[in-house]
């Protein structure tokens, strides 16, 4: 009888996946790093104990052949017995590991109701939040001794259903558009009738060059991924990079290194002189919103605030907007349209929506509004160098404006351009905060003036106002 295969980690990934003893863990990022295998050996843990349950998931059906392939090869070690083909398994504790798969946005209730003390699903991506959520009420153990565990592997790469992958960065913290090369440690406390718990997390990154081994023997696939057309693909599968995907807009824009809390922005803004000025997205029938930031001597541009209110009047907005300014005198720049006469004031004034703001002691200016300007000018601040260990953008943006970070996150491009963002994309934020940057990043002119006041020129101005005669003898 042939010797059952054993297993050994091949790389530190491997280790801190196989050792961790946090309750949900993510093993995840790029292709080829040994992610399915460790996930199946990871389903041992408990195997000696009789009431122990590990349920392996899959999407489909089909996929389940690689997952059950590894078990064929390991699993008999440990006196593992098949069958159906190999999706079941039962050892000599009275144990048992299942491979499922769910296709379906409810296959999930398939499963209530069953006391699972290990779930791990396989390319966490092709499953939706709802389905691990609902999965994860019954990660429950059937007796003492017992331990729970939550366990996932997954490419940074959207499922061909083209669902967001925002649900999996937030749950885990995962840093967007940039290498990700350090495990990442967090907790959530939840407080219960028995307390308050904690349930700890861990993120642990993958890249190819953890499966050496692999490399060794399929020497063709690095360079099948490195000679991929698509930049997307290969910065997902090959270095490991989450959030980017066909379509994004502000790539570079990175959680890690664009956003700062309030406290260190004030921090920051105090240290060094600053020019203050706001960019406005009006709508009268949709939101309006308004971006607050400052420049410091160095060019930074640092984004304090925002204002964000949907379908109320001029009346509403200007109140509100005044508080936040406070006793600052800033200056507000707008979409150029807002000077012309609004179309709701053609029959009964002459004023413009500038105008209405104004009766209430605001600042409007209207400003550059060529997108493409814009939006490169953006993107010039968002540049970092990802080879620094602490990169230093040319903008920050506060914690506390949500709506711009959204639409700094979600911005997709044009389909018939793809160097603007979708026309119909409701952007206010992003456009408010388009007008901002062209302002300030436009250098204010300084026309250069000699004083003449004590020029006989100077002397002759000052005496004009006075008589015809004075100068006439002063220029004799």
């Amino acid at each position: 009888m042939e010797e059952p295969t054993r297993f050994e980690p091949i790389s530190p990934p491997q280790w801190a996946f196989l050792a961790s003893d946090r309750y949900e863990v993510l093993y995840g990022g790029a292709a080829f790093g040994g992610k399915s295998l460790c996930l199946v050996i990871d389903a041992l843990r408990q195997v000696d104990h009789p009431r122990y349950l590990a349920m392996l998931f899959r999407r489909q059906y089909s996929e389940l052949s690689e997952l059950i392939e590894y078990a064929m090869q390991f699993y008999p070690a440990m006196g593992g017995v098949p069958r159906e083909s190999g999706r079941d398994w039962t050892f000599p504790s009275g144990s048992k590991i299942l491979f499922r798969q769910m296709e379906h946005a409810e296959d999930w209730r398939k499963y209530m109701g069953r006391n699972t003390t290990y779930l791990g699903f396989d390319e966490l991506v092709s499953f939706t939040e709802d389905q691990y959520l609902g999965l994860q009420i019954w990660n429950r153990a059937a007796a003492k001794g017992l331990k729970c565990y939550l366990r996932s592997t997954t490419n940074p790469w959207p499922d061909v259903r083209g669902d967001s992958l925002d649900w999996i960065i937030d749950r885990w913290d995962i840093p967007k558009y940039r290498p990700v090369n350090e495990a990442i440690y967090t907790s959530d406390f939840i407080e219960t009738p028995k307390g308050e718990i904690e349930l700890t997390k861990a993120f642990i990154p993958a890249t190819y060059r953890d499966n050496e081994i692999g490399q060794d023997n399929n020497p063709h696939y690095i360079a099948n991924l490195m000679r991929q057309p698509d930049e997307y693909k290969r910065k997902a599968f090959l270095d490991g990079i989450w959030g980017v995907s066909p379509g994004t807009f502000f790539s570079t824009f990175d959680h890690q290194v664009h956003i700062l809390d309030a406290d260190e922005m004030e921090r920051r803004m105090n240290e060094e002189k600053v020019r203050q000025a706001a960019g406005m997205d009006y709508g009268s029938t949709s939101a309006t919103c308004v971006i607050f930031g400052s420049q410091t001597l160095d060019g930074t541009i640092y984004i304090y605030d925002e204002y964000y209110m949907p379908d109320k009047p001029i009346a509403f907005h200007a109140p509100q907007i005044l508080k936040r300014i406070g006793k600052d005198r800033i200056n507000i720049i707008c979409d150029p349209s807002m000077e012309k006469r609004s179309s709701a004031y053609v029959e009964y004034t002459d004023k413009t929506i500038i105008d209405e703001f104004k009766k209430y002691g605001l600042r409007l200016t209207g400003g550059y509004n060529k997108q493409l300007d814009g939006y490169t000018a953006i993107k010039e601040l968002l540049f970092f160098d990802t080879s620094l260990d602490k990169p230093l953008p040319g903008v920050y943006i506060s914690r506390k404006c949500k709506h711009l970070i959204h639409d700094m996150e979600t911005a997709q491009q044009d389909k018939d351009n793809p160097d603007l963002v979708e026309k119909d994309g409701q952007y206010h934020a992003l456009a408010a905060f388009r007008y901002l940057v062209m302002h300030i990043k436009k250098p204010t002119p300084v026309t250069a003036r000699r004083d003449i006041t004590n020029t006989p020129a100077g002397v002759l101005q000052r005496l004009k106002r006075k008589s015809k005669k004075t100068v006439q003898l002063y220029a004799r």
